[in-house]
């Protein structure tokens, strides 16, 4: 059973949303979106089918009968989401960085990583050389970015254009990297004491 979309299907869906080239690299890029939309669509059609399939359901079976029967049902069926599929949120929090810092470095030398809690975006993939993180708490976003002293400030953004306005703070951050080098790793559990 294949489970990731192929190049010509998500090509396809690229050519609804995306008028740049559409090269391996962006079909890449896009693929786990188009997997994630598909998954999510296929979860619907299942949800609302066993909706419509429950109220037509005899009147021999009991409303608690009919409800566990719905609810094994969706848990067989339903399709588990990749946690290292970045969200659209995220993916576009990364393209913004990008694009802050694409004076000052290759933009190729800038890498994420994906947690359970946050996205780090970081420097050669490098975790000891993290530029900033994004963590998304459901309606609450904000970025957390390293000091002079390594230590993670926290800024608190109300939409992913805010980021921009700590655009002089990703400068300098990626900047420390880019002149002292390698750090030793680091901690950031405990800022603020809920991360």
């Amino acid at each position: 059973m294949r489970t990731e979309p192929s190049d010509d299907f998500v090509k396809c869906m690229m050519s609804e949303i995306y008028d740049s080239v559409r090269n391996q690299k962006a079909v890449d890029m896009f693929r786990p979106i188009v997997k994630r939309g598909f998954n999510q669509y296929i979860s619907d059609n299942i949800r609302e089918t066993l909706k419509k399939a429950m109220k037509g359901e005899s009147d021999t079976e009991t409303p608690a009968m009919t409800e566990q029967k719905v609810i094994a049902e969706v848990a067989a069926t339903v399709i588990t989401e990749d946690p290292n599929v970045l969200t659209t949120d995220e993916i576009e929090a990364f393209a913004i960085v990008k694009s802050i810092l694409r004076d000052l470095c290759d933009i190729n030398r800038l890498a994420h990583r994906n947690a359970v809690k946050y996205i780090s975006i970081l420097l050669d993939d490098n975790k000891n050389k993290r530029i900033c993180r994004f963590w998304f708490k459901g309606k609450s976003i904000y970025i957390t970015i390293p000091d002079e002293n390594r230590i993670p400030v926290r800024y608190d953004i109300s939409s992913l254009n805010d980021i921009y306005i700590y655009a002089d703070l990703l400068r300098e951050s990626c900047n420390r990297h880019l002149t002292k080098g390698e750090f030793a790793e680091e901690n950031e559990e405990g800022v603020d004491g809920d991360l």
